[in-house]
């Protein structure tokens, strides 16, 4: 329909960092078309020339800066967790001790 194979669809989406799953893709493929096809001209456009493979060291630093990325966010969002305060648990009241019962006679 719109003149790409699927793996190359698929790698395209990778390339330009689009993340869509099986499902919703079908979703947008059945239902809402002019979505779908936006996404596959996304895909085409990331995409190298046919016969032209990427080169492999320029898609290493744009996947290697973004796990970077990812891991700074993680790492902050870690350590703002760890700063917050912990609700301090409330204590139960101390037992008063039992009061003797007078012995009877």
């Amino acid at each position: 329909m719109n003149e790409i194979k699927y793996s190359r669809f698929i790698y395209g989406l990778e390339l330009a960092n689009i993340k869509v799953n099986r499902k919703m893709l079908a979703e947008l493929a059945t239902n809402h078309e002019e979505v779908f096809t936006k996404l596959v001209e996304a895909a085409k456009a990331a995409l190298p020339e046919a016969g032209k493979a990427p080169d492999l060291a320029e898609l290493k630093k744009q996947y290697g800066a973004a796990e970077k990325k990812v891991k700074a966010v993680e790492e902050k969002a870690a350590e703002e967790e760890e700063k917050k305060e912990k609700p301090v648990a409330k204590k139960a009241p101390a037992k008063k001790p039992a009061a003797k019962k007078k012995e009877e006679k």
